[in-house]
């Protein structure tokens, strides 16, 4: 199957003949598109003891991108139409540097050689170089993508809850008007709502305690963890009417 990264270049060369071209399209794989191929050497870099570097042709064929939609990645490979066989390939990993030294002559690093492609067509040979870059950019692309949807998903749930400041500068907790309610300024349990009565007599609290800077705010956190002291309210309206006469605690007077 072809499909183009480049709008008005062609998938196809030129230079196959139809029955090659049929070849080809049957060496791919069901789940392979055919990006863009054309006719080239490929070659390897070799560096030969008391001689300068040298480049050594591996073979010759039909140079294709190919995207492996299986594998979602990028191959580069050359396929021999006359054997009906692929000879070669590379992934294009990232960072993927593909460069064009020449119009006819593009170079890689790839398994810890340099590898060179030369070109039989200069034409095909530009074209080939600018949709290896656009499957470059699709790739970092996708990457990206997937690197925001991690981040996303590893992200701890805002709990909400406001910085409580120092301590040491005499600021008490701010939750829904509870720390007003229970300072030391509250004279007596007569002082309280009924409900809260009932909580603070149930947790075993006595007047003494309720002047205790530390308790009231442990009983502010603790309301506020249940929603505050309206939640408070209601849930104890749902187990039962609190009585308005309710028996003193001990030590009340």
């Amino acid at each position: 199957m072809a499909f183009g990264l480049i709008p008005g270049c062609h998938v196809m060369t030129d230079l196959l003949t139809i029955r090659e071209k049929g070849v080809l399209i049957s060496l791919l794989e069901p789940h392979c598109k055919l990006m863009k191929c054309t006719v080239a050497q490929i070659l390897q870099a070799k560096d030969i003891e008391g001689e300068s570097p040298s480049w050594i042709c591996l073979d010759c064929g039909v140079v294709c991108l190919v995207e492996d939609e299986s594998r979602h990645s990028f191959f580069l490979r050359l396929y021999c139409v006359k054997r009906a066989k692929l000879l070669w390939e590379q992934e294009l990993y990232i960072p993927f540097t593909y460069t064009a030294a020449r119009t006819f002559f593009h170079s890689f690093p790839a398994d810890g050689n340099q590898m060179g492609l030369n070109f039989a067509n200069e034409n095909e040979a530009e074209e080939f170089h600018l949709t290896v870059d656009a499957a470059c950019e699709k790739i970092n692309s996708m990457i990206d993508i997937a690197n925001l949807k991690t981040a996303s998903t590893s992200e701890p749930p805002d709990s909400r809850i406001e910085p409580a400041g120092s301590l040491d500068e005499g600021k008490q907790f701010l939750m829904d008007g509870l720390s007003t309610t229970l300072t030391s300024t509250t004279s007596s349990f007569k002082d309280l709502d009924p409900t809260m009565r009932r909580l603070l007599m149930q947790a075993r609290l006595t007047e003494k305690d309720l002047k205790d800077k530390n308790v009231v705010e442990a009983v502010d956190f603790i309301i506020n963890q249940f929603g505050g002291l309206k939640a408070v309210q209601r849930e104890l309206r749902n187990i039962g009417s609190v009585s308005q006469t309710l028996p003193r605690a001990a030590g009340e007077e």
